[in-house]
């Protein structure tokens, strides 16, 4: 494959160099996986289009594959490569299911400034990798993110400075997250009392019956890091600021009847049932899979725009001033 889309590249490389098809021709070919011969140029018009003989041989090459990303003519880092950045994430991939398991040490997973940066970084790297079909996001043992190193001796000691590194981090944390154009599927191990916005953000979230849903900003800071957005969207409005200003525990059974979880699950059986949603998703056709989430997620977005920045910003404000 990566054979056959360098000979095409390089071959209207040189018809570009001799002046036979023009740039615009190369890329549209390009990006077919065809010559750019192939491609030709309606008269009287900007419009291009490939030869009906080259798109049906193109189409018989790359049967039962997502053409988008099979042709696409630029290398992605491999999974081997980027799951070595990651100390408290483990990557595995099977039949183009990406795992994606927080750990601490193959324990527990606790959430660190450390852990707050690799997140922010993972999603980008496992967004783009075209062998990425579904994702599945989970945690290790019997907690998801309810542990944390996060004292207020740490943020006694930043300055705006370096608080505005972690603010960095916090909206790549939910934009590059919500820019994932995979599926993802949240399996949720135990109890979740940390960033809630990333499992509610998952396109299907199934959980464990000892799994809890909690914020953990109040009584010190606004909870306005994406959870002022998300739960709003989930639970409605006035809800969400009873869970919020009551500093409430929400029960797996509690949020499956508000709609927040889809399926609750026994622990042994969580991520066989995730693994068997995620091989019902791989039936979809391939690009209608890749694009649904950039449609759904377009709301978030626009309200993500609207109030993130600020949003983090003003929940610093609460940690800082502690």
């Amino acid at each position: 494959m990566e054979k056959q889309v360098s000979q095409v590249s390089q071959q209207g490389l040189a018809e570009m160099d001799n002046g036979t098809v023009d740039r615009r021709r190369f890329v549209m070919g390009a990006g077919l996986g065809l010559a750019a011969s192939s491609v030709l140029a309606i008269p009287g018009s900007n419009v291009l289009a490939a030869t009906p003989g080259a798109m049906a041989t193109q189409e018989t090459q790359s049967a039962g594959r997502p053409k988008a990303s099979a042709q696409y003519p630029i290398k992605f880092v491999p999974l081997e490569q980027y799951k070595e950045f990651f100390a408290h994430i483990k990557l595995t991939r099977e039949d183009g299911i990406l795992t994606v398991r927080l750990h601490g040490n193959e324990g527990e997973f606790t959430w660190s400034v450390g852990a707050h940066h690799e997140l922010a970084m993972l999603w980008n790297y496992i967004g783009s990798d075209p062998e990425n079909k579904v994702i599945i996001l989970t945690g290790t043992g019997n907690n998801y993110l309810a542990k944390t190193e996060y004292e207020p001796e740490i943020f006694k000691n930043l300055d705006s400075a370096d608080y505005l590194l972690i603010s960095q981090d916090g909206r790549k944390l939910v934009n590059d997250f919500i820019d994932i154009e995979q599926p993802v599927i949240a399996a949720l191990n135990g109890p979740v009392h940390m960033h809630s916005q990333i499992p509610l953000l998952c396109d299907i979230v199934i959980a464990t019956p000892e799994t809890t849903i909690k914020d953990h900003h109040l009584p010190n800071a606004v909870p306005s890091d994406g959870h002022h957005v998300v739960w709003p969207m989930v639970f409605g409005l006035h809800r969400a600021n009873y869970f919020f200003l009551m500093q409430k525990t929400i029960s797996s059974v509690e949020a499956q009847q508000l709609g927040a979880i889809s399926e609750i699950v026994d622990r042994e059986k969580l991520l066989p049932r995730a693994n068997e949603i995620a091989q019902s998703l791989l039936k979809i056709d391939p690009i209608a899979l890749r694009t649904y989430r950039q449609s759904v997620m377009q709301p978030v977005k626009r309200a993500m725009l609207e109030s993130l920045s600020l949003g983090i910003l003003t929940v610093g404000y609460g940690f800082l001033r502690r």
